[in-house]
């Protein structure tokens, strides 16, 4: 009996022990939570995973009860830097879109009294669908802002706003939410030459209700004309990634100039 107890102990040890100062390999890993830790120093403190080359997705389990708040973080470069992609503190289950990742690991950052039942699995599929991360039952895919392209993945949702722009100013087209930053996916105008002077348009970002202090995105788009006798200019970008992006705590606007402005189109971004 001895002779096969040692093998099938160290075959289950990677998923009853995950929850050690260092990454594992296994998949599906679990582990227990019952202590705090800034950077996984303490035992028990972290379920952490060596991603498989090959993994798209990952799915988060949480059980018991507990009084902790974990944070599901994960890095691209081996453990080095880590990005946090939720803070959890109820039961359920989660799905990440980890397919730049390396490492993955659930940490408590913060620890009251229980024992939080972690188990990570790494799967090649994305998983579809969107939900608030760490809701009972939940399934969800996020973005990793920063290192993912929001416009090139299937899994963001994308927001659009119209643009309609007759008075020659700078018109807010996205307004600055906290520190998030705005990736734009595309964007088409239509530019209506006048009879007056020559009318354009420009992307621009900035902080503030209308851009403050802002910062060019585009050249003036234009016919450079005066005679309604010609159509209007047609300007359209949409690449399969992003176009361009308005940093943290900016928003982006459409500066426009001339006497008389007709200006129609739409803009679509992630805002995150």
């Amino acid at each position: 009996m001895k002779r096969w107890l040692l093998p099938l102990i160290l075959l289950l040890a990677p998923v009853a022990f995950g929850q050690g100062t260092t990454s594992l390999t296994a998949n599906p890993l679990g582990g227990n939570i019952v202590a705090s830790s800034a950077a996984c120093a303490t035992v028990s403190s972290c379920v952490w995973m060596k991603l498989p080359p090959t993994a798209g997705t990952e799915s988060v389990t949480i059980t018991g009860t507990f009084s902790e708040t974990l944070v599901y973080e994960c890095s691209g470069d081996g453990g080095v830097t880590w990005t946090t992609l939720a803070t959890l503190t109820a039961t359920g289950v989660t799905a990440y879109n980890v397919s730049a990742m390396t490492d993955c690991r659930v940490r408590a950052s913060a620890f009251v009294s229980g024992n939080a039942g972690i188990n990570l699995q790494a799967s090649a599929a994305t998983a579809p669908g969107s939900s608030t991360p760490g809701a009972a039952g939940s399934v969800s895919v996020a973005n990793i802002a920063g290192t993912t392209d929001p416009c090139d993945n299937p899994s963001v949702l994308k927001s659009s706003v119209p643009i309609n722009v007759v008075t020659p100013t700078t018109t807010s087209l996205v307004a600055v939410s906290g520190t998030k930053a705005v990736y734009v996916c595309g964007f088409t105008v239509t530019i209506a030459p006048s009879a007056t002077s020559a009318d354009t348009a420009q992307l621009e970002y900035g902080t503030g209700a209308a851009c403050s202090s802002p910062t060019v995105l585009t050249g003036s788009f234009g016919a450079g004309d005066v005679t309604t006798a010609t159509g209007p200019t047609v300007i359209s970008l949409a690449d399969p990634g992003t176009s361009m992006t308005a940093p943290a705590s900016n928003g982006v606007c459409l500066l426009s100039a001339g006497t008389t402005v007709n200006i129609q189109g739409i803009l679509q971004y992630v805002q995150q």
